[in-house]
């Protein structure tokens, strides 16, 4: 009985050891999210420099409304998407690098 007891009682330390574990994972994982930069341009600014990488390429803005706009805190990068007022079927993209401006202009979806 003292045998099966003292087995249990490893059994059970194993499984308190794993759980404090994961959970400490778990708090290192939310910090190093919480850790990463905010973005440094302002919606409306990586907006205007979708726009403005458009219009160089030809696009008549006038005829495109925004349709979605998503910073990825990974990549720091903006995906601004527009979509022809008339023909919704018609969209492109615009990627632009928060630390840089850089907007690299992708035609199709």
């Amino acid at each position: 009985m003292h045998k099966l007891l003292s087995v249990l009682g490893i059994f059970l330390l194993d499984i308190m050891v794993l759980c404090v574990g994961c959970q400490h994972s778990g708090l290192n994982r939310s910090r190093v999210q919480s850790a990463l930069p905010g973005p440094q341009l302002k919606e409306s600014e990586a907006v205007q420099v979708a726009a403005e990488t458009a219009k160089k390429h030809g696009r008549r803005m006038e005829e495109y409304k925004l349709k979605d706009v998503r910073y990825d805190s990974q990549t720091r990068m903006w995906l601004i998407r527009f979509v022809h007022v008339r023909q919704g079927f018609t969209a492109f993209h615009v990627q632009v690098n928060d630390k840089t401006r850089d907007a690299p202009y992708l035609p199709r979806e």
